[in-house]
């Protein structure tokens, strides 16, 4: 995806996420270290706060409360809001670290992924390095023909 692409997606939810007062983690800011990147994404809710419903196989990590008088946007009709919820998935690499089992995303992200610690009411996620496991693979660091051939992806922008 080109960087006009993901400044667009950036800007559609920027435009969505005016109403909200504030991030609510539900395992504590603490535990936000323990989360190299979270799947963020819009949910339709009854509600403008408390936790909201999700009907795919994830856990809520956190999810955003708005202003007691947001207004319901017009396309969704009287009495449903757009609320952030931030989740991961099984196969997710915190999830899969915990559980002993293979890390699927080690060197990168999956697309709706931010740092949890870009998080802030009204404000977009990013992704960082840590996000996309590069602070992990320095570790692991591949011999350096296959370093400089990463590093030339890297500079043309592909980054998934």
């Amino acid at each position: 995806m080109t960087e006009e692409g993901v400044s667009s997606m950036s800007e559609a939810l920027a435009q969505k996420i005016t109403d909200e007062v504030e991030i609510v983690w539900v395992e504590g800011e603490e535990a936000l270290e323990r989360y190299d990147y979270v799947r963020q994404d819009l949910v339709k809710t009854p509600t403008r706060r408390g936790v909201p419903r999700i009907t795919w196989d994830a856990r809520i990590v956190g999810y955003a409360n708005l202003k007691t008088d947001a207004e319901p946007p017009a396309v969704l009709g009287s009495g449903r809001w757009e609320r952030r919820v931030f989740y991961v998935k099984p196969q997710d690499r915190s999830e899969a670290e915990a559980d002993g089992e293979r890390v699927r995303y080690q060197g990168s992200t999956p697309t709706e992924a931010v740092d949890p610690r870009t998080v802030k009411p009204r404000v977009v996620g990013t992704l960082t390095d840590r996000a996309r496991g590069r602070s992990a693979l320095s570790e692991n660091a591949p011999p350096s023909g296959e370093r400089a051939s990463a590093q030339s992806a890297e500079e043309k922008g592909m980054l998934f």
